[in-house]
Parts: structure tokens; sequence; C-alpha cells
């Protein structure tokens, strides 16, 4: 983890947090109010508008104590160097791309960034986006501007791992996304019953089961995709019937065939493109195990 410092003078392309400044113009919003992030909070709008248009601050009600968190522009080609997203983000940052981000893409590009990010100045002068991977990495491919809410304070893990969590609800981790986080959570806990890890979590036990599977899965397949994040239900079952009992490595040829017919799907929906594609790699496995079978006969 990147440690975390209450004053930090780094320079960020000129644009350097006040620690002492008193801002003309703050809003307090409450930590509830930025995890919600909705329409229909239109005090949580305002908020933003007015620390936007000023080009001041925001005070967030963390825990019962206001945190300042000052508005910073980061202009796009600077985005990866100077931000980053740390490993207690659910979301999976490598699927994050310009086919799995399209939709968000069109509408930065469009009307630009409509709710800023939120972010942490770590000792090294990069900021640690905690709210907003997704904004990050659509501004960056729509080349446009990133606005994010900066503080250096101190705040603790728990805190920001709710926050992240509770954020990407939001839009909801998909199973392939939360089956990373569940086992991290079963291992961590030492459980050995998936009834008993449920129970604690007020999980599906049916879904939790099924989301274990995942992680039997080769992440190298899964990559495989045309849209890792939105790989579901059914095709975790699938593809963990095809793991069991097919070949789990493929060879530089067949990896092309497979980019390939990939490439040939990303201009259909996500559960279409996925759907086609399984179907393209069960063909491929099949074919392969037959093979297998016939030289192993001789």
């Amino acid at each position: 983890m990147v440690k975390r410092t209450t004053k930090i003078e780094n320079n960020l392309g000129g644009n350097t947090i006040p620690n002492s400044a008193t801002p003309k113009k703050r809003a307090v919003i409450n930590l509830n109010d930025i995890i919600e992030e909705s329409n229909s909070n239109k005090a949580l709008l305002e908020g933003f508008s007015d620390a936007m248009e000023s080009g001041s601050s925001i005070a967030i009600d963390i825990s019962g104590k206001e945190t300042l968190f000052y508005l910073q522009t980061i202009p796009y080609e600077e985005i990866l160097e100077r931000t980053f997203v740390s490993s207690q983000n659910g979301r999976r940052q490598k699927w994050l791309n310009v086919h799995t981000l399209s939709t968000l893409i069109d509408t930065i590009r469009s009307r630009g960034q409509m709710y800023p990010a939120l972010g942490i100045l770590t000792e090294d002068g990069r900021i640690d986006i905690t709210d907003g991977s997704r904004r990050r990495m659509s501004c960056h491919f729509a080349q446009r501007e990133f606005k994010v809410f900066v503080t250096d304070s101190v705040i603790p893990s728990e805190v920001l791992e709710m926050l992240s969590n509770e954020a990407n609800e939001h839009l909801q981790l998909s199973l392939i996304e939360l089956s990373y986080q569940w086992a991290e959570e079963y291992e961590r806990g030492g459980y050995n019953s998936y009834r008993a890890f449920s129970r604690d979590f007020n999980l599906n036990l049916s879904l939790v089961s099924t989301a274990m599977k995942a992680r039997n899965i080769p992440e190298s397949l899964q990559d495989l995709f045309p849209y890792p994040p939105m790989i579901g239900r059914s095709i975790i079952n699938n593809l963990d019937l095809l793991c069991r009992s097919s070949l789990r490595t493929f060879t530089p040829d067949e990896l092309a065939k497979l980019n390939d017919t990939k490439e040939g799907l990303l201009h259909l929906s996500p559960a279409e493109a996925n759907k086609q594609f399984l179907a393209q790699l069960k063909e491929q496995l099949v074919g392969k195990v037959s093979k297998t079978r016939a030289k192993k006969i001789k």
C-alpha cells in the first residue's frame, strides 16, 4: 500500500494543494451523498458545481469529521502519469479499455466529465483515485481533462475500502470481478465452507459458489473475451466445465485465431459478443482435445 501523509508539499503540475488557506467558497457534502451520486441529489450536484465553478474546494463529512478536498484539473496526456488506482479498488483496471468504456468515453467526449473523481495525494506526489477509476480511464481515452477532488489528509483504510466498494455499487461489479474480492476475503478469513462465508457476508450461496468457480479459470482465458467485465454466471459455469475437461493453454497460433475472433465481435453488444466468443472458444477447445486424444491413441 502507498503511505499517506497529512502534509505534502509536492507540486502537481503547478497545482499545489493548500494546507492552511481557507477557501472562499466551500460546500459541505456527506460521504453517503458522494457514494450515491444520484441525479436526484440536488445538494450534491450543487456542491460539486459550486466547487468546480469557483475552482476551490469541498468539505466532505467522513465519519463525522470534515475533510477538505481541493479541485485539481489534470490534462489528459498526464492522467496516467499523475494518477493511479490502488489494489483496494474492486474494479479490474486492466479491463477498462476503449471497448468496455465506450459509452462513457462517448459521453465525456461530447459533454465532458459530469462528476469529479475523488483522490488522495500520496507521498510521491501522485494521486490515488479512490472513486472514479472508470472516469479516469475514459477521460484518458476521450482525450479530455480529468477533474478530481484531492486531499492530503489521512483517511482510515477501512473508510477508503468502504468508499471504493460502495462507489462501485453505482455501476455494480460483475460476478467475475466480485470473484476476486470474495476469494481474497475467503482466504483472509480462513474459511473452509462457502456456506459459512455466505452467511457471514449475507451473500447468496449459489452466487458465491459460482463466483468461486471463476477463480479456477485462468486469468489469461478471461482476458481473451471481448468484454471481460461482463462475464456472467452462465459463461463462468461453461468455462469451468471447459477447464475441467479441456486443455488450459494455447499456442501462439491459437491465441492469434482467438484474438481475430474477438476483434470481429467488438461491434456487437457486450453480452452477445461474449456469448459468440464462448461458442467459438468451445469449438476450438473441443477440436484441440479431439486431436490430443487421437495422438495418444496412435
